[in-house]
């Protein structure tokens, strides 16, 4: 870690020690709805989620309320909690480099009631959750996420939105065929997973999962 990483991880750390902890994650919340982008912002994010995890244990528990009014759990889960808080904070997905906010705006002017969408590759399930009440209970969110240990997480979020949201999830893969499998590569590493065996990726970790075509998911679900 670096002297810069340090002293954030310092700063937040005393933060929620405090008395004025609430007040703290209060204050970071704003600046991370109005610079999501930040580095700054992103890594005090980071460090004081973690710290928040690490005092609270197994009653942590946190809601991410998205603009669109979707929400999601960000709860003590380790490396995919800290992910969730992410969006807790920020609002939205970004990184180092990224900013899908210009995404969301779209998502915004193009999604109507009554439409039907479809996540694939859901992983946490920020578009799915986001898209939801946008969609509303006349339309439908079909989400599809093949890493099963972001199921447990995804579907404590998708109960959050019942009453807005019809979201509907399915823990297989998409592909060309149904009725295959497909492996998938180092599923601990939440959200880099992969179909391919990058060389970056444990291959002696893997899981078979199966597949489904939209096309044959869209006719079993009379879909239209």
């Amino acid at each position: 870690m670096t002297l810069k990483g340090q002293v954030v991880q310092f700063v937040c750390t005393v933060a929620v020690e405090s008395p004025l902890r609430r007040s703290a994650e209060n204050l970071l919340l704003a600046a991370g709805r109005r610079f999501p982008t930040s580095h700054a912002v992103q890594s005090f994010a980071r460090h004081f989620g973690a710290s928040i995890m690490r005092r609270e244990g197994s009653s942590f528990e946190r809601i991410a309320t998205f603009s669109s009014g979707g929400r999601m759990r960000c709860g003590p889960n380790g490396h995919i909690g800290l992910l969730s808080l992410q969006h807790y904070f920020l609002g939205t997905i970004t990184g180092q480099t990224e900013d899908e906010r210009p995404i969301v705006q779209f998502l915004n002017s193009a999604v109507r009631p009554g439409d039907v969408f479809f996540d694939v590759g859901a992983n946490l399930g920020f578009y799915s959750l986001y898209v939801g009440p946008l969609c509303g209970m006349t339309g439908a969110v079909h989400a599809f996420e093949a890493n099963p240990t972001l199921i447990a997480p995804l579907q404590a979020s998708i109960a959050l939105n019942i009453g807005s949201s019809q979201i509907h999830l399915n823990p297989v893969a998409v592909g060309r065929e149904s009725n295959q499998n497909l492996r998938l590569y180092d599923p601990e590493r939440e959200g880099c997973s992969s179909f391919y065996a990058h060389g970056w990726l444990n291959k002696a970790s893997f899981i078979d999962v199966p597949v489904v075509m939209i096309d044959d998911y869209v006719s079993s679900k009379g879909i239209t």
